[in-house]
Parts: structure tokens; C-alpha cells; sequence
């Protein structure tokens, strides 16, 4: 399964359905349309990610407590992808008015309850999930 890694609290936010476009500012990850692909959550958590995404949803400070690291902790369908504006400000949870960004469109989320600590990597990895992860 194909794998792309996050840093926290952004992995979490999409494990939880709470962000449903993963956004960057390149399209290389455009070939993910179709495919079903696995989140991982770095070690890294981002300290702007609250104020980048406080405008769009309350509460967040909440919603970041005990975040995964290191761990699978969701797949998600791509089921679209595109170049954003403002409008997919909310599904995104950060501003795409501003600068350019592309997204990935996350329906069908499925929480990963336990992949064990996985060391994450930079672009689209691979990831050889057990049976009935």
C-alpha cells in the first residue's frame, strides 16, 4: 500500500475526519488518485498547525492529546486532487487562498488501531499491511 507521512497534528485531524484534503505545495502526489493509501504520522508534531487550523474548526487544542507518532493510524480513499482556493479552505484546515497548494481528496477514512512504530520517509512509500489491520 502506497504511504505518505504527516506530520502531527495534521495525521490525526484526518484520522479523526476532521481535515479531508491533504494539502502540499507541489502536485506530485496526483498519481495517488484512485488508490487507496495509508497515513503515517511522523515524530514531528507542526507547533503552527492549532493557529493554521484554529479559523476553520473549535477546539482543537482538545483534539491533539494523545496524537500517534511514528504509527499507520489511518487509509484513506484519494479520490480526487486538484489545485485549491480559498473555498477548500475548511475541508483542508489551513488557508488555500494565499499560497498555492495542492490536494488530495480523503473519502472512505479507516482508523489504523495498531501498526506498531514505523520510521516514516519523505514522499510516497510503501507499506505491506498485516491482515485485518
Amino acid at each position: 500500500m502506497k504511504v505518505i507521512t504527516l506530520w502531527q497534528p495534521w495525521a490525526s485531524w484526518i484520522a479523526r475526519g476532521l481535515k479531508t484534503i491533504e494539502t502540499r505545495t507541489h502536485h506530485r502526489f496526483a498519481g495517488l488518485v484512485g488508490s487507496r493509501i495509508a497515513l503515517h504520522a511522523g515524530q514531528k508534531f507542526d507547533k503552527t498547525a492549532i493557529d493554521s487550523a484554529t479559523p476553520y474548526v473549535d477546539d482543537l487544542d482538545s483534539l491533539t492529546i494523545n496524537a500517534r507518532h511514528g504509527e499507520i493510524i489511518c487509509t484513506a480513499k484519494v479520490c480526487d486532487a486538484c489545485w485549491l482556493d480559498d473555498s477548500h479552505s475548511k475541508a483542508a484546515l489551513i488557508d488555500c487562498g494565499n499560497m498555492p497548494r495542492f490536494g488530495l481528496f480523503l473519502t472512505d477514512i479507516e482508523v489504523v488501531v495498531n501498526s506498531g512504530i514505523i520510521k516514516g520517509k519523505q514522499g510516497i512509500w510503501n507499506w505491506e499491511p498485516y491482515m485485518g489491520f
